[in-house]
């Protein structure tokens, strides 16, 4: 029986999506999981199942940053060798989950740029299914992202209005109405953008995907 075989069969006797054994597993075969080649498709198709399930599971514990690691992984073996496993990944479940645990692992991230196109490709695999949803999730990480831009703005409306303050006390010839407008309006896009809700993605949406509940394929 090869290295491969022994896990699968120590995987397969894992509760699916149990964080308490599946996390250690992952962390005592590390090594393993990531400089595995398999050579045939069935076996290559069997390892990216299981290491998807595997980054799923980090992602809803809230270890985002291995989640992102393993799924990148995943979705980088499943988009170059998918006519090699013979998969449509519009219909491949892990696949699909995969991009939607990663995309949540950015936006908790605050990734807000790169999580967007995740559900954007997500969205066009699915539609019209979860069309709503996806509106949904879009809506805010185009809104979060509008929203670190304001901050910059904010920011930087702050830093001229301090120099204004300095320049009219050096230089008071040199003293333009201009800095003070747009101190101002920093001043209002920071306050405003310190009133922007935390992100969070509703509890149902998240169960749609990643449950402790949820079968293993």
């Amino acid at each position: 029986m090869s290295t491969f075989q022994s896990l699968e069969k120590e995987y397969l006797n894992i509760t699916p999506f149990d964080t308490d054994q599946l996390l250690p597993f992952y962390e005592m075969n590390k090594s393993f999981f990531i400089s595995f080649q398999p050579v045939h498709p069935n076996e290559l198709k069997r390892y990216l199942s299981m290491l998807s399930e595997i980054g799923q599971t980090y992602s809803f514990s809230g270890k985002h940053k291995t989640a992102i690691a393993i799924l990148n992984r995943v979705i980088n073996l499943y988009e170059t060798n998918h006519n090699q496993m013979d998969i449509d990944l519009t219909q491949e479940v892990s696949y699909n989950q995969a991009c939607w645990s990663k995309g949540y692992s950015l936006m908790e991230q605050k990734q807000f740029a790169k999580a967007k196109p995740i559900f954007k490709h997500l969205q066009d695999l699915e539609a019209p299914q979860n069309a709503d949803m996806y509106e949904i999730i879009l809506k805010i990480c185009n809104w979060k992202i509008k929203n670190r831009i304001a901050v910059g703005l904010g920011v930087t409306g702050f830093l001229i209005l301090s120099v204004k303050y300095s320049v009219k006390w050096i230089y008071p010839e040199n003293y333009s109405e201009f800095f003070v407008y747009f101190g101002f309006l920093g001043s209002i896009l920071i306050i405003s953008s310190g009133l922007m809700y935390k992100f969070k993605i509703d509890s149902k949406i998240i169960d749609k995907y990643i449950s402790n509940d949820q079968v293993r394929v």
